[in-house]
Order: C-alpha cells, then sequence, then structure tokens
C-alpha cells in the first residue's frame, strides 16, 4: 500500500495503531495496542448535535455486522455526552465502543 502522505506525524490507512488509552461510555478501559491484528476504525465524531456528526453516526450503525472482535473494531470518539445514553450502551461490545473524551 502506497502511503498517501509523507508528513510526519500524519497516520494513513494501514499504519500500526498508535497506543492509546481511554475509557468507554460503559466505564470500560480501553487500550488499543491490544487489538493488534484486527483492523482498527477511529472516528472522531465530536458533538453528536452536530449534524454532520449525526448523518455519519446513522451510516456506521448500517455497518454494525461487520465488526466483529476477530477481525474488525471501532471506536467512535465523542467530545461531549450524547443526549440518549442508554442507545450508545446498547451499542457498547467488544467489536463497538463508543470513547468518552469530553
Amino acid at each position: 500500500m502506497t502511503a498517501l502522505s509523507t508528513r510526519p506525524g500524519k497516520l494513513v490507512l494501514g499504519d500500526p495503531v498508535p497506543w492509546f488509552s481511554a475509557r468507554t461510555l460503559g466505564n470500560a478501559h480501553v487500550d488499543l495496542h491490544v487489538d493488534a491484528g484486527r483492523w482498527v476504525v477511529v472516528m472522531f465524531l465530536g458533538s453528536l448535535a452536530a449534524l454532520a456528526a449525526s448523518g455519519e453516526l446513522t451510516e456506521l450503525l448500517s455497518l454494525v455486522p461487520f465488526f466483529e472482535e476477530a477481525r474488525a473494531v471501532f471506536y467512535g470518539i465523542l467530545s461531549e455526552p450524547p443526549a440518549d445514553l442508554s442507545t450508545f450502551l446498547s451499542f457498547d461490545n467488544p467489536a463497538m465502543n463508543f470513547v468518552t473524551d469530553y
């Protein structure tokens, strides 16, 4: 795979996941380096009050069946708590997590 950029510090598709630790909405602890050997999707959603983030999330949720703990995992980074926390907690599983970064 050819890198899309040679700028230092920029991540491109296929790069190893940098070490990263955080808490999920369900208060679990996430360490991205533990996901080695799998595809890792990290989406910075920001505030779900923003129309763009809400639309992207709707599209993403249609892809839930593609995320399996053994092959591909997803982390959605939220900059503020969602209005309906219970909906997000219902998607919380080893393959799909929402991370708090308030």
